[in-house]
């Protein structure tokens, strides 16, 4: 059975017409296929040289990208809707491919008319831009709303609860921990340090600083592989990140007045995954749209993203009635 997509493709298209416009204007003009400026200085003047090819190439490149990664974001945003919500991250694509359409117009006409020098072209990078804006914020109104209820199974999680209470009131030393490590954490802390190794060591003959820059960056990258940990135990509640399991959230059990599971949207309610504070609350998760959600005995709220949170809740209100706080849901 095909997954049917809830964020209409349509909302799309005035990225994609720009795009089409873009490769047309190439097509029908036919840029100098030798060495041209592709570069230039604040004053407009030619400062590096290439390929024209290779510039628009690169421009045609991001511009799909960039409606690729609008296209999963719109579906993520429709699938957590609980109701019809203007999404503002749907006009990504069409700000930034009318930018970047708009630029290479203006480069493609510097180039057929031989000019000296290269002015930035703002008024058809406005006129594209804004129009591709502006139609985009029209076909998002129009957008219609489809319901996408979540079916979540809840745990019965009554004789862990029970288990937890009974081994901390024997004396017992119990220590519970969850990982959210999600596949694009794992290729994001892998790929992207090999990258930047790669560079560092094909820039050594020519910049030294860029490959020991390279390497920091690489190197300290590839300390946040095997994503987040929530550890609890009768003192802490304790989120990590990294094989080294670097510490960024502690919370005395002491301090913790109450606990519920939590409903969320990641890209509503926080604008994406990770360390996230939106005025209200702080929230660690790197996937779903479930988790606990935790508030101090001084009022600070703090979200945790878990695969297993009504096991989490259960664990943690067993530990927390054990040092005698008070509200637990």
């Amino acid at each position: 059975m095909k997954t049917k997509l809830t964020h209409p493709l349509w909302t799309h298209l005035p990225a994609v017409a720009a795009l089409v416009f873009l490769v047309v204007r190439l097509i029908m003009t036919n840029p100098p296929s030798g060495t041209v400026a592709v570069h230039f200085n604040s004053q407009g003047l030619p400062n590096g040289y290439g390929s024209a090819w290779s510039s628009f190439g690169l421009t045609i490149g991001l511009a799909v990208l960039f409606i690729s990664i609008s296209t999963i974001i719109d579906e993520v945003w429709a699938r957590e809707e609980k109701k019809k919500t203007f999404n503002w991250l749907s006009l990504l694509d069409n700000v930034v491919v009318g930018f970047l359409v708009g630029t290479s117009l203006g480069y493609l006409n510097y180039l057929n008319n031989g000019a000296a020098t290269f002015l930035f072209p703002w008024r058809i990078v406005l006129f594209i831009t804004g129009g591709t804006a502006l139609i985009g914020v029209l076909l998002e109104l129009l957008r219609p709303y489809k319901s996408n209820p979540r079916l979540v199974a809840e745990t019965d999680t009554t004789a862990l609860e029970k288990e937890v209470e009974q081994r901390l009131k024997h004396g017992e030393n119990f220590i519970y921990w969850q990982s959210q490590n999600p596949v694009y954490f794992s290729i994001l802390f892998t790929v992207v340090p090999i990258i930047f190794l790669v560079i560092a060591i094909s820039a050594w003959s020519q910049t030294p600083w860029i490959t020991v820059l390279f390497l920091i960056i690489g190197t300290a990258l590839m300390i946040f592989y095997g994503g987040m940990r929530t550890v609890v135990n009768r003192e802490y509640l304790t989120v990590c990140y990294g094989m080294l399991g670097i510490r960024v959230l502690r919370i005395p059990i002491t301090n913790i007045k109450e606990v519920k599971v939590h409903e969320f949207s990641a890209l509503r309610d926080f604008g994406g995954m990770g360390i996230r504070f939106n005025g209200q609350m702080k929230a660690y998760f790197l996937r779903g749209s479930r988790g606990v959600k935790i508030t101090t005995l001084n009022e600070k709220q703090y979200l945790i993203g878990s695969d297993h949170p009504d096991e989490l809740n259960a664990v943690m209100k067993a530990f927390v009635q054990t040092k005698g706080n008070s509200v637990l849901k």
